[in-house]
């Protein structure tokens, strides 16, 4: 063990690092993000605003700016260097599950869904994606078409594509400028988990809470492999995309 990070007084949901790996920040159930010195293990900066647990957290691909996802239905961006609050993401109704910057930092996604006492709520989650422009945080557009809760979402490497996970047994493909639907993945028969798109933008490789995971042509939608046939939550590409 090189360090270990203490702090949080609920339980962590997130840990990521930031893209030069000198700093770690993590998202937790006690309403805060908290961004670590990777190398000490110091606590460099606590994130406070949010009034409900914190889903996730992540870095710009500059390192400058992270965005936090909560259940108090709404999305932070924060400055990494001081901790200081920059953009309030207002506009979903339901709990905002993910949060995601494009590659050039220029974009961010976010999902919502509704999740209480271990019931989710058809009723008060809007099943939709959102684009938003971090600076000064309005709204692009929304990601319309699910038809169940909006797990999590993630930009293609050139950003100009996302790609959403849903409880309706689908993910989705989507133009990151019009927010036009490109293309639907349908094959797990059950609930998409994870999305992600391999390196190259060719691929993209999704995991089902209860049957398979699977590979994806990004372009056409169509079905390249199943993986296999047991339970698989989270899936991801190696760095050169050969695994």
């Amino acid at each position: 063990m090189i360090a270990d990070l203490k702090g949080h007084t609920s339980f962590v949901n997130t840990a990521a690092f930031s893209p030069d790996g000198r700093k770690i920040v993590t998202s937790s159930d006690d309403e805060t993000a908290k961004i670590w010195d990777a190398g000490s293990g110091i606590l460099i900066a606590d994130l406070k605003g949010h009034t409900s647990s914190v889903n996730t957290a992540a870095f710009s691909q500059d390192g400058r700016k992270i965005v936090t996802s909560s259940n108090d239905y709404t999305a932070k961006i924060w400055d990494t260097q001081s901790g200081n609050l920059i953009a309030d993401l207002k506009g979903h109704t339901g709990f905002v599950s993910s949060a995601a910057f494009s590659a050039d930092g220029k974009k961010i996604v976010t999902t919502s869904y509704s999740y209480d006492n271990g019931i989710f709520h058809a009723d008060s989650y809007d099943n939709t994606a959102k684009i938003w422009n971090p600076d000064p945080g309005n709204l692009i557009s929304d990601l319309k078409g699910h038809t169940d809760w909006v797990y999590c979402a993630n930009f293609s490497p050139d950003g100009k594509r996302i790609v959403t996970a849903s409880g309706d047994t689908t993910a989705k493909i989507w133009d990151a400028e019009s927010g036009i639907l490109i293309a639907e993945l349908k094959g797990h028969g059950s609930s998409f988990s994870t999305v992600a798109f391999s390196p190259d933008g060719k691929k993209i490789v999704t995991a089902s809470r209860r049957k398979t995971v699977e590979i994806w042509d990004a372009q056409s939608g169509n079905l390249i492999a199943d993986l296999d046939r047991s339970y698989g939550s989270k899936a991801a590409f190696s760095t050169d995309g050969k695994k």
